[in-house]
């Protein structure tokens, strides 16, 4: 995904409490020059009350949560979540 000659990929990931923000880093060396290219990702994650906020301040009326979108407990869905809203008609 990263390079077409052989590499050793590395990674880290990070929370940043104070922020709400998880960051993933990926180190990519190069296996015949030891080149290293560094690629950065973060996400910002909101709370409940966050992602109401930030609908209502779209024009987004009531907000629905569902909790999980695996079909039982203990699936790799389980720390997924859908909202549920509708833009209002002005």
């Amino acid at each position: 995904m990263f390079s077409d000659k052989p590499h050793l990929c590395l990674q880290e990931n990070f929370w940043d409490a104070a922020n709400g923000v998880a960051i993933e880093r990926t180190y990519i060396i190069d296996a015949a020059t030891g080149e290293v290219r560094r690629n950065s990702s973060s996400t910002q994650a909101y709370s409940n009350e966050g992602y109401r906020s930030l609908l209502a301040e779209s024009g987004f009326g009531e907000v629905v949560f569902y909790p999980c979108l695996g079909e039982r407990a203990g699936s790799p869905q389980d720390d997924l979540m859908a909202i549920l809203t509708q833009k209002v008609e002005t």
